[in-house]
């Protein structure tokens, strides 16, 4: 008799720790699927000799844009900017533009904003990193072209 009750006693343990466990699992992924944010892709332009595809060097070459202008943003940089990467942006065919855009929205975007969202909160005064004495303000320049640019794409 003792061995049933001990039996019976853990059986009901194990019942309870196995709906914990069930609970905690449902809570995670509803809360993992209310805290995402989807944000969505705009389809490529078809500007480039490739059309809406992109090479693989150009896939390459997006994405280490997207890193590039991601690292430069993240945290408090009002004092030093990767300027490179924002001209490069600048510089691309409309096709590169919107697959950077696109790139890091999905890499990125997780946090709750656009590219251009992350541009428009970048403040405008930066040092040259080369010249850390010499004020450059070319990056609100640079801003400005970029988020026209973005306006005149649609890019949210």
């Amino acid at each position: 008799m003792n061995e049933l009750a001990s039996m019976m006693k853990f059986k009901g343990y194990l019942t309870a720790g196995i709906i914990v466990v069930v609970i905690i699992v449902i809570i995670y992924y509803v809360g993992r699927k209310s805290g995402s944010v989807k944000i969505e892709q705009i389809p490529l332009p078809n500007d480039s000799a490739s059309g809406k595809t992109l090479t693989e060097q150009e896939g390459q070459q997006v994405r280490a844009l997207s890193i590039s202008l991601y690292k430069d943003m993240k945290g408090l940089n009002a004092f030093t900017r990767n300027e490179a990467a924002y001209r490069e942006l600048s510089t691309l065919s409309d096709t590169l533009f919107v697959a950077v855009y696109n790139d890091f929205n999905t890499l990125y975007g997780k946090e709750g904003e656009t590219l251009k969202q992350w541009i428009e909160n970048e403040k405008s005064m930066s040092l040259n990193v080369l010249q850390p004495w010499a004020y450059n303000f070319s990056f609100a320049e640079l801003k400005e072209t970029i988020l026209s640019r973005m306006n005149r794409l649609n890019l949210q």
